[in-house]
C-alpha cells in the first residue's frame, strides 16, 4: 500500500470491506488472494477526497466605530483538481445588528457592525464538493462618544395650492452615521389650516420605534441605525378660508449623548402660496 495517510480496513481479511483514509491524496491498495498454496494479487488506484477545514481565527473584541479583521484560513487537500482551490464565504449566524463584510470571499477581510452587542460569524470553506465550516465570535463595545447625523427634508412636491384642497407631505429622516441614533425624537406639528390630518410611516434599512399610521401631529421616539430612513406621508384638507401662505416644518431631534455634525439639517419647511 502507498498513499500520503494512513488506512484502516473494516476487515484486511474479507474480499469486501470498507476503507477509512487519514488523509486526502491518491492511494495504492493491493488485494492478496490465497489458497494455501498459492497466492494472487490485485491493485487499485484509490483517489480521496477529504473535506477541507476551516479555521475562523480567534475570537475578538472591538469598539464602536472600530472594524474587525477577519484572519481565516483553510487547509486541504487539493482534490478535486481542477479546481484544487478552495472558495470561501463569511456569513453572519447571529447578532443584534447588520454585518457588512469587505469581501465576503476572501479568508481574510474585516467587517463592519450597525450596533453594539455579541456576533457570531461564520467562515464556511468549499472545495466544490465537500464544506467545512467554523465560526468565530466578535464583541462589538459600543461607542464611548456616539456621532450620528441626522438629516430631514419636507415637501409636497409643489409650490401653489388652494384652499379647500387635500394636500400630501412626505417628511424623510436619514442617518448618514455613523452611529446609531437611538431615542432620536422626530416631531411635526402641522398648521392649524392643514385640517384631519393623517399620516403613515415606513422604513429602510431597519429604522423602529415609529407610528406606523396615526393622525394628527407626529411625535415619535425612534431608533435610527447608520444610512436608515424613515418616511412619512401626512395628508389632510388646507381650510377654506386659508389665504396667502402655508408652512409646515418637521424637526428631527438628536439623542441625549450623541452628537450631531450638522444641526442645520434636522429641520425643514415646505412653504406654499395661494
Amino acid at each position: 500500500m502507498t498513499g500520503p495517510g494512513t488506512v484502516s480496513f473494516g476487515d484486511a481479511h474479507a474480499a469486501g470491506t470498507s476503507a477509512n483514509f487519514s488523509a486526502g491524496g491518491v492511494y495504492n491498495l493491493k488485494l492478496t488472494a490465497a489458497d494455501g498454496a498459492l497466492s494472487g494479487n490485485d491493485t487499485v488506484l484509490l483517489t480521496v477526497n477529504k473535506r477541507p477545514t476551516a479555521n475562523a481565527g480567534p475570537d475578538q473584541t472591538i469598539t464602536l466605530p472600530s472594524t474587525v479583521t477577519l484572519s481565516g484560513s483553510a487547509t486541504d487537500d487539493g482534490i478535486p483538481n481542477p479546481p484544487a482551490t478552495v472558495n470561501y464565504t463569511w456569513s453572519k449566524v447571529s447578532g443584534p445588528g447588520t454585518v457588512g463584510f469587505a469581501d465576503a470571499h476572501a479568508a481574510r477581510t474585516t467587517a463592519t457592525f450597525s450596533i453594539a452587542g455579541t456576533y457570531s460569524l461564520k467562515l464556511t470553506a468549499s472545495d466544490s464538493v465537500f464544506t467545512g465550516t467554523d465560526t468565530v465570535a466578535i464583541t462589538v463595545n459600543p461607542n464611548p462618544n456616539p456621532t450620528a447625523d441626522l438629516t430631514l427634508t419636507i415637501t409636497d412636491a409643489k409650490s401653489n395650492v388652494s384652499a379647500g384642497q387635500k394636500n400630501t407631505y412626505t417628511i424623510v429622516v436619514t442617518n448618514l452615521g455613523p452611529s446609531t441614533a437611538t431615542g432620536a425624537v422626530v416631531t411635526d406639528t402641522f398648521p392649524a389650516i392643514f385640517t384631519g390630518a393623517t399620516f403613515t410611516a415606513t422604513q429602510s434599512g431597519g429604522a423602529s420605534g415609529f407610528t406606523a399610521s396615526g393622525s394628527g401631529d407626529i411625535n415619535d421616539t425612534v431608533v435610527i441605525p447608520h444610512g436608515s430612513k424613515i418616511t412619512y406621508k401626512a395628508t389632510g384638507t388646507i381650510s377654506a378660508s386659508a389665504n396667502g401662505s402655508i408652512s409646515d416644518t418637521a424637526t428631527v431631534r438628536v439623542p441625549s449623548g450623541v452628537s450631531d455634525p450638522n444641526l442645520a439639517n434636522n429641520t425643514a419647511t415646505d412653504t406654499d402660496t395661494f
